[in-house]
């Protein structure tokens, strides 16, 4: 019988979710702002049109393969409402040039620092109201400016 160790990605994951994985992120440079990052253009494996949405959409498959990840793993992040891509009339799903970079970061959160669904959710909400209230400053600065 064959005993080799196992030394593929899962394995990878799991050994980053061992207790005090936050610390060992932390230690080695891992913050947040790393994390939530976009990727460059390049990285993204399609480019973007200009200005706008995205005209590109994905199936499941192809998408997973873009994130490296499994398509069981984006069903679970849809069933758990962590991405939610858009559906053909037959209920396939199509995951947009935004949705992978969501996936991307969620993938960071995950196997870098070892969050779970509710880290994950966590961190997004703040990221989002972050985002907001940045914006809210802008407009409100603005607002000033033209007064």
């Amino acid at each position: 019988m064959n005993h080799t160790p196992k030394t593929d990605a899962a394995s990878a994951a799991g050994a980053a979710r061992a207790p005090g994985a936050w610390a060992r992120s932390t230690a080695f440079g891992v913050f947040l702002s790393d994390i939530l990052q976009p990727a460059s253009p390049t990285s993204a494996g399609a480019s973007r049109p200009s200005g706008g949405r995205s005209a590109s959409v994905y199936t499941i498959g192809v998408a997973a393969r873009l994130v490296h990840m499994h398509p069981q793993t984006l069903r679970k992040y849809d069933r758990e409402e962590l991405v939610s891509p858009s559906r053909t009339g037959g209920m396939q799903r199509l995951y947009s040039d935004e949705d992978l970079e969501r996936l991307r970061i969620i993938g960071r959160l995950v196997d870098g620092l070892g969050l779970n669904h509710g880290g994950v959710t966590l961190v997004l909400g703040i990221a989002r109201r972050l985002t907001a209230l940045e914006l809210r400053r802008v407009i409100e600065y603005l607002s000033q400016e033209d007064a």
